[in-house]
Formats: C-alpha cells, sequence, structure tokens
C-alpha cells in the first residue's frame, strides 16, 4: 500500500510529487556532499558572498523600501511564477541583515527568499536574479512626454492594472491624489489587465481566477456605484489587498465588508457579477490588447502611453496637466505625494 494512504492522509497528486521532488533533491545534494566534502564549505562561502552583495545594496538600488505585505505579494507572485510549478503559499515575512526574509511553504517545507528592500532582486538558494522589468529613464525615454501627448478639453487618462499587483496597487495610491485634485476635469478610467473565459471561474489574471474576480468587483462596483468606486479602492487596497489572493473566503468576506460599510447592497454587487462580470472582462481584455498594455501599471493618456507613472505623483500630475488645451489653475496646485514609492517595475 502506498505510503501516502498507510497515515490516512488524502493529498493531491501535486503535494505528493513536490514532496517526493524535494525528498529526492535533498538525498541527491546530502550523497554528493558526502562524495564531495568540499562541496559544504564552497557553498557557504557562496551563500555569504551573495549575503555580502545584498548587504550592499539593501535599501535598494533605487532608495526605495517597500511594505513587508507588499514584498509578500511579489515573493509569492515570483515563486510560483518564475521558480517552482507547484504552487507554494506565503509564510512568515520578517528583516534580516538588511534584506526581507521571505518563507514560501510548499509540500510543508519552507523554502526562504531573500529581498531588497526596493523589491528589485532576490536570491533564492545560490541564485541571484533582477525581477524588475527596465523602464525607461527620463533621458532615453520613448515618445512619452508631456509635449507628445495629444492635448484636450478633457484629457483621458487611463490606467491599466491588476488588482493584486503590488505595482499597480502603488500607482493606483499615487494617482488618487491627482484624481482628488482635478476630479471632473479629467475623465479616469482604472482598466484591468485579463484574460476573460466563458466564466468567472476560468476568467484568468497573473495572480489566478481569484484576482480576475476582484476586477470583475471592481467593475461592477464602479458601474453601479461610480461615485463611491475611488473610496472602495482606497479602502479595498488598504484592507483587502494585504490578505492576498491565496485564501479566496477570507477576500470575498474582506470586500463584502468593505462594500457594505460604503452603502452599497452586496446581493445587488454579486448578482451582477453573475449576469454583467464576463461581459465586462472582455471589453477589459479587449481594450488592455488594443493599447498594448500588458504590464500592470500601465498608464494611458489621451491614448498615448506615459512612463511618468514610474515616477511618482509629482511627475504624473505634470503629465496629466501637459494634456490640458487650456491648463486648469487646479495644476499650479503640488499635491502632497502618497506615502508609496513609485512603481519600480510591473506585473
Amino acid at each position: 500500500m502506498d505510503d501516502d494512504f498507510k497515515t490516512g492522509e488524502v493529498k493531491d497528486s501535486s503535494q505528493v510529487r513536490a514532496e517526493r521532488n524535494i525528498s529526492e533533491t535533498k538525498k541527491a545534494l546530502t550523497e554528493r556532499m558526502r562524495e564531495n566534502p568540499w562541496m559544504l564549505s564552497s557553498l557557504v562561502l557562496g551563500v555569504v558572498t551573495l549575503l555580502l552583495i545584498f548587504t550592499t545594496f539593501s535599501g535598494g538600488v533605487t532608495g526605495n523600501v517597500i511594505s513587508e505585505k507588499d514584498i509578500g505579494t511579489l515573493a509569492l507572485d515570483f515563486f510560483n511564477s518564475k521558480l517552482s510549478q507547484t504552487p507554494g503559499t506565503l509564510g512568515v515575512v520578517k528583516q534580516i541583515s538588511g534584506l526581507y526574509e521571505v518563507d514560501i511553504n510548499i509540500g510543508g517545507e519552507l523554502v526562504p527568499l531573500y529581498f531588497t528592500k526596493d523589491g528589485n532582486f532576490v536570491r533564492q538558494g545560490d541564485n541571484l536574479y533582477s525581477i524588475i522589468e527596465e523602464i525607461p529613464s527620463p533621458s532615453t525615454a520613448p515618445a512619452t512626454t508631456a509635449q507628445e501627448v495629444p492635448k484636450s478639453d478633457k484629457p483621458s487618462v487611463e490606467l491599466y492594472v491588476m488588482s493584486f499587483c503590488p505595482y499597480g496597487v502603488r500607482a493606483e495610491n499615487n494617482i488618487l491624489p491627482i484624481v482628488n485634485l482635478l476630479k471632473d476635469k479629467i475623465d479616469l478610467k482604472i482598466r484591468y489587465i485579463v484574460n476573460a473565459g466563458t466564466s468567472l471561474e476560468d476568467s484568468q489574471s497573473l495572480h489566478g481566477v481569484v484576482e480576475a474576480n476582484q476586477d470583475a468587483v471592481q467593475l461592477v462596483i464602479n458601474k453601479l456605484y461610480p461615485d463611491k468606486f475611488l473610496t472602495y479602492l482606497v479602502n479595498f487596497n488598504e484592507k483587502c489587498y494585504p490578505l492576498g489572493y491565496s485564501d479566496a473566503e477570507k477576500l470575498n468576506a474582506c470586500w463584502k465588508s468593505e462594500a457594505s460599510k460604503l452603502g452599497m447592497d452586496v446581493n445587488k454587487i454579486v448578482t451582477n457579477l453573475g449576469t454583467q462580470g464576463v461581459s465586462l472582462l472582455k471589453i477589459e481584455e479587449e481594450s488592455s490588447n488594443k493599447v498594448g498594455a500588458s504590464g500592470s501599471p500601465t498608464l494611458i493618456i489621451n491614448g498615448v502611453k506615459s512612463s511618468s507613472i514610474y515616477s511618482g505623483t509629482q511627475a504624473t500630475q505634470e503629465a496629466i496637466c501637459g494634456a490640458f488645451n487650456n491648463v486648469p489653475s487646479e495644476c499650479s496646485q503640488t499635491v502632497s505625494s502618497s506615502d508609496n514609492p513609485a512603481p519600480a517595475g510591473s506585473c
């Protein structure tokens, strides 16, 4: 009889494979170390060297320190999409030697990842990775400056995000002070990068079906309660986003609670999710494909991509204000920047 059934436990095939892979890897590494004692000293030296490299860059090359909740989401996404075919779950996040140490649980084993505090570099084992995407510097940026964005009486501002992308959440938090300043003088749309299926259950975003479903929730809320949507978004980012996308039950309870606090009819939202959720996601998929928005965040001003979102609130305000035919007086005011650092990359 298989050992997995002798204990009375029922394990799915992915968990069994993960446990066997971990066991075989440990056995092979132990045998190699016994045959070659020098491997242990080399391994220790390599780890020490990498730690010294990380200590040098602690705080990050950019100097932007992101929060533990953001690094946890980023680490889990990086592990599941780049390092493992078997999904892991988020464990403890803590600071150690000027770095973030993030434990990922896979098959009952903890895999530690070590991040610089800006989230740009990660070490796993003896491997050092750069996980940021290249962002054009101001001197080499493509045709996205305010002067080259078409002007209009009421600029269209579209921010493409994923609801659980830490960079997208930062971009939302950075652009909201501008929206509060300019109000209805701009046409702001928060849009979503998603692959719509035939149902909500088979729709996908980078962080899975749970993220796609929350994208749909936000689209429905924006349609039913447009005056309350941005407040909901702020509250969701503060209260629900830190829960992550691995526990759908807690997340559902959270977003429903936040919607209810704002006087929204949760049953009405759920009903509209069933009748309109997929069609709304399809509109977002078609729109993001049309403008080439493949990374969260992507900022589109009057139909043109703007890299200003990666430089923070002030740069984004300047880019938006530069898109007016007649610049409103509000643009002369400097809005207070968000506490969040500017996005250092994209999902």
